[in-house]
């Protein structure tokens, strides 16, 4: 609540800042009538489904092939790769399996919540990435870290510092560790690099540009999994120098691809079953 003899004192950032709460909470509560029909019902029982088979079936499948890639001794640049691209997987299927999971639950309650997630991997550029990646988390940063040091109100040279803290922020919010830090730093420098050069960009074919975009997507997930420092910078020097073991590397490939192509089916049926309103939470 706000004192009456406290609103003179507020500010653009603060009056954005109370916005924002204001409609943060509005979207938390929902509406006061909450009654769940046949179609409440039958959408919250396929949203859990959905996320158990992506958790369950996809997620945890291509864990153990991330895992096992990365336990064999001196892997190669092919390996690492293989590697990144399951582990893509595995965390697409963890992270929106579960929020599926809670989007059913809270639907069998009567409660519509924000999607999460939006085909993250059709992505052409860091910026669409991070507009349908992790949705919540992402608004969250940008509400309550990027907009309230400044935003892009200050110039171009603030305006990347900003870029920078934020998502290096980020990094740190997944765990205490350089890797997460080294993560969300990256990121931020793709974002910053993709703003830079947005009006090229922009000229170019979509298939390069969502090659390029999955390029950096798939080297950060080897900075987010890859904990220990000496051995992420070995697998960052063998993605682009040591080129061992590429028959091997597809092999392992070739036992993750159904997982992931089950991931992609499960992602666009998705959007046709569960299209949900602008202004659900």
């Amino acid at each position: 609540a706000i004192r009456p003899d406290a609103v003179g004192n507020l500010t653009p950032a603060r009056s954005s800042a109370l916005i924002i709460s204001c409609r943060r909470s509005r979207r938390i509560v929902g509406s006061s009538d909450r009654r769940v029909d046949g179609r409440d019902a039958m959408h919250g029982t396929f949203l859990i489904a959905q996320g158990l088979v992506k958790k369950v079936v996809i997620a945890d499948t291509l864990a153990g092939v991330v895992n096992t890639t990365l336990a064999l001794e001196d892997p190669s640049g092919p390996l690492i790769l293989v590697m990144a691209v399951a582990f893509a997987g595995q965390i697409y299927g963890d992270f929106s399996g579960y929020t599926d999971i809670a989007r059913g639950v809270a639907r069998l309650f009567g409660f519509e919540l924000l999607v999460n997630f939006r085909q993250p991997y059709r992505s052409t550029s860091p910026a669409e990435f991070w507009a349908r990646w992790h949705i919540t988390l992402s608004n969250w940063f940008r509400d309550y870290v990027y907009i309230p040091i400044g935003g892009n109100r200050s110039g171009a040279a603030k305006t990347i510092r900003n870029l920078m803290v934020t998502m290096t922020l980020s990094g740190l919010w997944h765990g205490a560790s350089l890797n997460f830090v080294m993560w969300g730093a990256f990121h931020g420098a793709a974002l910053v690099a993709h703003r830079l050069t947005a009006r090229w960009w922009d000229r170019l074919p979509r298939p390069v540009t969502w090659v390029a975009t999955m390029a950096v997507v798939v080297v950060g997930w080897v900075m987010f999994r890859v904990s220990d420092a000496e051995a992420l910078v070995d697998a960052l020097a063998a993605l682009g120098s040591d080129f061992r073991f590429a028959s091997l590397a597809l092999t392992i490939l070739a036992t993750a691809a159904p997982y992931l192509a089950l991931l992609l089916i499960v992602d666009a049926v998705e959007q046709r079953v569960t299209a949900q309103p602008t202004d659900a939470v």
